[in-house]
């Protein structure tokens, strides 16, 4: 008995002690656990470093190759929590691409990444598609630092790229790209700027002959944000300067915008002060071909012009006394005397002296509240051989040098019992020093001057 006793001693002990050791061996996963969570993030990452970098290459179109620039990083995104209410972070890949030719819409384009480590299968695409009203997505293949995809831009094929891994590790922070993207700009604007020289074609113009002017293309400086420090952002923008030579008018001196395209060497300017007032043309080795200016929707002429200073050409006078300068010098070309006989019906009237001349006259404030005095034109007609004076008549001036047409008025007296006497008018043109046109007094038609400059 006593043995019987012994042996179920020793074998309650053994029990006792075997599973003592296999509940301390073996131990179950506890719920909560990061075990999957973990080798998930190490298949991903290992895949995923594989194929991180800056690749570099063309897309392949018909006619040409696009060089662009294609950077392939990793980022963490938030997938949920687990069941300990910890968020949990996936890692996910991102591209970043670009043209590095020009900076377009495309520039800087963010892109989410599928990836197939299986076959090498990758699928790119804009990111937040469903919200652009633009896109690019790309599908292929990538191995052994080798991408070939197929370009879909808007839902069109744009070509195919091909390009190879440069760089391990790609830099994408938001100041590199913003330094480097005013690099870009700069290198696209600094070629074509300058003070370009033309002339409309007198066959092309609506006034049916040419005048002279400049276009001044510069950059500026534009703030387009803050950084990711906080500080403000600036990128060039390119405007421009339009100016008559040879005229003043409604559009003699006009700022404008201007958008280039690189791609197409195409400039459009367009004036900020009046919307209806354009140019644009073909920019290319220091010259604008098939320039067009564009005024109400017509067409006002076309020119070619020439580059003849690589800077830009900026007045030595403040705005004021530069628009002094230059409608003094339209007024000048025209001074003088002018003498001829007026016809009727080819039977002389009488035979006239008119003479033109400058003065000067208020024509505003200016910003410190003193009056703005620009030139002014004023003519005088007299009647040859007539000592009496009842032809000698002083004129208020309105010359248009676009057009060269030339009208001279008196308003008459106004306490005069005869209605609208002492009104005398000239409406005519004044060219290449000959000046014509038409006389009316409070009477009517009174003859055809056609006066020469001594």
């Amino acid at each position: 008995m006593k043995s019987l006793f012994g042996l179920l001693k020793i074998v309650t002990l053994s029990v006792f002690i075997m599973a003592t050791f296999f509940s301390c061996g073996v131990k179950e996963e506890e719920p909560g656990s990061n075990t999957e969570e973990l080798k998930d993030r190490e298949y991903l990452l290992a895949n995923y470093s594989d194929i991180v970098g800056k690749y570099v290459g063309h897309i392949e179109q018909d006619a040409s190759a696009i060089p662009v620039e294609l950077n392939i990083y990793i980022v963490e995104v938030q997938e949920g929590i687990d069941e300990n209410g910890s968020i949990k972070f996936r890692p996910t890949l991102r591209g970043q691409y670009r043209r590095t030719d020009i900076v377009d819409e495309y520039d800087s384009e963010v892109l989410d990444i599928r990836y197939y480590p299986e076959n090498g299968n990758i699928i790119m695409s804009s990111i937040n598609i469903k919200t652009q009203t633009k896109f690019l997505s790309f599908e292929g293949t990538l191995s052994k630092g080798q991408m070939v995809v197929s370009a879909i831009k808007n839902g069109g094929a744009f070509g195919q790229l091909k390009a190879k891994i440069m760089q391990k590790n790609p830099n994408v922070s938001y100041q590199s790209t913003e330094v480097d993207k005013r690099s870009r700009l700069r290198a696209v604007y600094e070629p074509i700027k300058g003070t370009y020289y033309a002339s409309i074609d007198g066959a092309s113009a609506r006034m049916g002959r040419s005048y002279d002017f400049e276009i001044s293309v510069f950059i500026i400086e534009v703030e387009s944000g803050v950084n990711s420090n906080g500080e403000p952002s600036f990128v060039p923008k390119l405007m421009a300067r339009y100016r008559t030579l040879n005229f003043i008018g409604e559009d003699d001196n006009q700022l404008m915008a201007v958008r280039f395209y690189p791609e197409t060497d195409e400039i459009v300017m367009k004036s900020i002060s009046n919307s209806r007032f354009t140019i644009r043309g073909v920019i290319n080795e220091n010259t604008i071909t098939k320039g067009e200016i564009i005024k109400d929707g017509g067409l006002l002429g076309t020119f070619i012009s020439k580059r003849y200073l690589r800077t830009v050409s900026v007045s030595r006078l403040d705005p004021e006394e530069e628009k002094r300068e230059r409608i003094k010098a339209v007024y000048e070309k025209i001074v003088g005397d002018y003498s001829g006989p007026v016809m009727n019906n080819e039977v002389l009237v009488y035979n006239a002296v008119v003479k033109i001349f400058i003065v000067e006259e208020v024509a505003g404030i200016n910003s410190n509240g003193e009056g703005i005095m620009l030139p002014a034109l004023r003519a005088r007609i007299i009647k040859q051989g007539d000592d009496s004076g009842i032809l000698d008549r002083f004129l208020s001036v309105k010359y248009f040098a676009q057009t060269e047409q030339i009208s001279m008025a008196n308003l008459g007296q106004m306490n005069s019992n005869v209605p609208g006497a002492g009104l005398y008018t000239l409406t005519g043109n004044l060219r290449d020093g000959v000046l014509a046109a038409a006389i009316m007094d409070h009477r009517g038609f009174v003859g055809d001057l056609k006066a020469s400059k001594k």
